[in-house]
């Protein structure tokens, strides 16, 4: 079979319907253009990793820390449907807006010491001093 190119300008429409706010699903575009689910999921999942740009005219995986920080904060308080008509009416996804909140809030909580790799670590600082000590003398 015949490998078929597209125009970037027809990927890229098609991507856009696939993404917030339009969401049509793959099968609905494969049944409606023609294009096969894996070729349109293909598309959709280099969109999702920044391959195509957003109508803001940068990749999703280009926002700064601080950019996503304040999508955080935007959307903290919202229920899951909130969420979604955020996501869909900004351009995010929910699942990436999720993973930068739990993001921020392990980047903000206390880390628990492990107390057994901190022994080990001075044990093995020991051994290295006291190899130096003799190397030196």
């Amino acid at each position: 079979m015949a490998r078929r190119t597209y125009k970037k300008e027809y990927k890229q429409k098609l991507v856009k319907r696939m993404l917030p706010p339009e969401n049509y699903s793959i099968t609905e575009l494969s049944d409606e253009t023609g294009i096969s689910k894996s070729t349109l999921s293909t598309w959709k999942s280099k969109a999702k990793k920044g391959k195509v740009l957003r109508d803001t005219g940068r990749p999703i995986n280009k926002l700064s820390e601080e950019e996503k920080f304040m999508v955080v904060v935007e959307t903290y308080s919202l229920s899951e449907i909130e969420l979604s008509k955020y996501c869909r009416k900004n351009g995010y996804f929910v699942e990436d807006v999720k993973k930068w909140k739990t993001n921020c809030i392990s980047a903000n909580s206390l880390k628990k010491i492990d107390v057994t790799k901190n022994k080990k670590l001075k044990k093995d600082l020991k051994k290295l001093v006291f190899g130096l000590n003799r190397v030196v003398k």
